[in-house]
């Protein structure tokens, strides 16, 4: 039932996501330069903007909404309902981070312009692993912020103050450019997602939904 639940409050955002993701990809298949712009441009910054909004599903944010008493009053756990909710998010990340491999297969017969499918699925693989760690940040700004897009913009901000910050220190400190990134650059494949950043990336959405799930079965509505 959680699982459904957890869909069915979902589902409309999931499906405008990946029609609007689906239109972006056409268009710059069409008309763009795919290889500087596909996976680079404003596909992945609608990409990153969705990975905040699936994130938003704290249960203090439904108090906002007023349907936090039937969720509470639910037989199972805070921690499984916290669970469930980021875990059926992660999903349809991973789900959304396939449109565009879905767009080029698709449309290989309809533009003259084609994207190799291998080199497209690791940029997908790319955009989860940035995209679950901003899905993580919003999920736990959620889970402890109240009001109903408060979640939203705490954790934009953060994200944004992480990337200014980053060109900062690289124009202060050179030396230290190499071993920093923003999360948009791994992305973008602009940076390379080695392993130690990717498990930097999954620990830090591991960590932030870890604490949404304890926060929230701790806190009191």
């Amino acid at each position: 039932m959680l699982w459904y639940k957890a869909w069915a409050e979902s589902r409309a955002r999931f499906g405008m996501a990946s029609l609007v993701i689906a239109v972006a990809c056409t268009f710059v298949l069409g008309w763009q330069d795919a290889h500087r712009v596909l996976f680079r441009g404003f596909p992945r910054s609608l990409f990153m903007i969705f990975a905040f909004v699936f994130g938003m599903g704290g249960v203090l944010r439904e108090r906002e909404l007023g349907s936090a008493p039937f969720t509470l009053a639910l037989p199972v756990s805070r921690l499984r309902l916290t669970l469930v909710r980021a875990v059926a998010g992660l999903v349809e990340l991973a789900a959304l981070s396939l449109v565009p491999a879905a767009v080029i297969v698709v449309a290989s017969g309809v533009f003259p312009q084609s994207y190799p499918i291998g080199e497209a699925l690791i940029s997908a693989l790319r955009w989860l692993a940035g995209g679950a760690a901003l899905f993580a940040l919003a999920f736990f700004a959620s889970a402890t912020l109240s009001g109903e897009y408060t979640g939203f913009v705490a954790a934009f901000s953060v994200f944004f103050l992480q990337t200014v910050t980053t060109q900062f220190v690289r124009l202060a400190k050179p030396a230290a450019a190499p071993y920093l990134f923003t999360v948009q650059e791994i992305m973008s494949g602009i940076r390379p997602a080695t392993p130690t950043v990717v498990a930097a990336l999954i620990g830090a959405a591991v960590a932030l939904v870890s604490a949404a799930a304890l926060w929230t079965e701790r806190t009191d509505f």
